[in-house]
């Protein structure tokens, strides 16, 4: 796998309702917070920045 730099502007959002998310999209990234799912809150996972 190679990691590309995108040079483009996101969008980040808070989304009720997934049926809306279009997944067919260029670009589509989905995730959760540990306070979104509480399964998470005593996983941590370290985090390199590019």
């Amino acid at each position: 796998m190679e990691l590309k730099k995108l040079d483009q502007d996101f969008s980040v959002c808070k989304v009720k309702d997934y049926s809306l998310v279009d997944l067919g999209a260029e670009y589509c990234f989905i995730g959760k917070t540990d306070e979104e799912d509480p399964g998470m809150r005593h996983q941590r996972y370290p985090v390199e920045r590019c």
